[in-house]
């Protein structure tokens, strides 16, 4: 699958809707850098954990001090990840920020998550963890710095079974009615939404797996035979699917030997597909 393939690269896609060709910057390299990200969440939730230790404290200590700090850690992170000492950074983006850069720097690298997206990402995602209760605990990414947001769908809900006002297969028979009206009018309403919004229907694909193969390669450090094994594929296209879809999210993909587990990080249930 070529670089330069729009249709192999859409195959990265979950849904049935896109909004333009993909490329440096579009809206399908950011759905797929979600993508990712969701599935290094499921996948590889030790890498999560482990961004919510010494990188939350860090950039919590420095916001504490500096209010518009987390501007000055995004700047601080480039020359970090080019190899600039942390300490000549100092007195232009300050020690609190740089510190906070430099852990969520070192927090890439310890898991082969060293793209300059991602970081910028982690620091977004943790900054909001100190705004909003609750999303530290789930590991919950934010939104993207360049405005795209991990589309969170609504629930789609009706009112429960109250025992004092009606028999149980009087509020099964209610609840089946609402929902199926609910249901129509949340799935009409995204469709208008989407159509505002100017995407267009794209043919269903069926490639998330690629985007857990690379969280399994990349992150966790399993080899491209051992993932093969696993999924009942051949390792040749494991190895295609997981380098076009590096490719396409923009991520240096680990050296074969640069494998295994962070020192002290946890084993993690396998995903079978």
């Amino acid at each position: 699958m070529s670089e330069d393939n729009p249709k192999g690269q859409g195959r990265h896609r979950l849904g049935e809707w896109r909004r333009e060709k993909p490329g440096e910057g579009s809206t399908v390299q950011a759905d797929a850098r979600a993508l990712f990200l969701l599935s290094l969440r499921r996948v590889a939730p030790e890498a999560m954990k482990d961004l919510a230790g010494e990188p939350y404290e860090l950039i919590s200590k420095a916001i504490a001090e500096r209010g518009d700090v987390e501007e000055r850690i995004r700047l601080a992170l480039p020359f970090l990840l080019s190899g600039s000492d942390p300490g000549a950074l100092e007195w232009l983006y300050t020690p609190e920020a740089v510190r906070a850069a430099s852990g969520i720097s070192v927090w890439g690298n310890r898991w082969n998550l060293g793209a300059a997206w991602v970081l910028d990402q982690a620091v977004q995602t943790l900054a909001i963890w100190l705004q909003t209760f609750g999303l530290r605990e789930r590991h919950d990414w934010g939104p993207f710095y360049n405005g795209f947001m991990i589309y969170e769908p609504p629930s789609v809900a009706v009112r429960g079974w109250n025992p004092y006002e009606e028999t149980e297969s009087e509020a099964r028979n209610r609840m089946m009615k609402e929902f199926k009206l609910r249901l129509t009018q949340h799935l009409d309403s995204t469709r208008e939404d989407l159509a505002v919004q100017a995407f267009e229907r794209a043919p269903r694909k069926s490639a998330a797996e690629h985007f857990e193969w690379l969280v399994r390669y990349q992150v966790l450090g399993d080899s491209y035979r051992a993932i093969a094994d696993d999924v009942g594929r051949d390792v040749q296209t494991v190895r295609e699917a997981i380098d076009s879809t590096c490719r396409l999210i923009g991520i240096p993909l680990r050296p074969p030997e640069k494998g295994g587990r962070p020192k002290g990080s946890r084993t993690v249930n396998r995903v079978h597909y």
